[in-house]
């Protein structure tokens, strides 16, 4: 499990209602944890990588936890032509959030995918596909980076998104190295900045 994945499902609020959604769901480490934590959900996992759907596909096969989860092999724009309109009340993102030439590429061509940016529209195409997905009152949790969170809110803003809990991940007394952002669909809160935790380490490869 990487440490953005335990970012994005610790202390994940169990009582939403609805489909779930994880966009850029890679092997679904982000959804199969979510669904251990709060069983009993249906879960559909979105990327553009077939492979790590298929091995996704097969992890579930193996799961027990009375979760049921489906898979869908497209790009953030094709989400509103695949799926109806408030159809969730959960979506889970890990975008590439990191800016085109930005530093070293990660080593691998799915960890690039997943970590790189292909152009300059950043993080908006998925907040818009999630606030395409999510019904009213619905909430999505998403990653960034710090340099990104004015565009992300900006770009949440703009898709229906609000209440914004910004949450920073970083060493104690050092500068954070992840947000995350809890908002809700027409949510019309303001701004609450949250104290930042550890960055949680690295845990291995998830268990078979």
């Amino acid at each position: 499990m990487t440490s953005d994945t335990i970012a994005l499902v610790d202390g994940l609020p169990p009582g939403w209602g609805g489909l779930a959604f994880d966009l850029c769901s890679g092997p679904g480490h982000a959804a199969f944890e979510a669904a251990a934590l709060c069983p009993g959900r249906a879960w559909i996992l979105v990327d553009t990588n077939r492979e790590l759907l298929r091995a996704a596909a097969r992890k579930a096969a193996g799961l027990t936890a009375g979760s049921s989860f489906m898979f869908a092999c497209c790009d953030a724009e094709s989400v509103p032509f695949a799926f109806s309109a408030g159809c969730a009340g959960l979506v889970l993102c890990n975008p590439p959030y990191e800016p085109p030439g930005a530093g070293r590429a990660p080593a691998g061509r799915a960890r690039r995918e997943s970590r790189i940016a292909p152009d300059s529209f950043g993080t908006a195409r998925f907040v818009a596909a999630a606030g395409h997905l999510l019904e009213r009152g619905g909430g999505l949790r998403i990653l960034a980076r710090p340099s990104g969170l004015v565009a992300l809110l900006r770009a949440l803003d703009a898709f229906g998104l609000g209440s914004f809990v910004v949450r920073p991940w970083g060493a104690p007394g050092a500068p954070a190295v992840l947000v995350r952002v809890d908002c809700v669909k027409g949510g019309r809160g303001g701004l609450v900045l949250a104290p930042q935790e550890p960055r949680p380490a690295f845990a291995g490869p998830p268990a078979s």
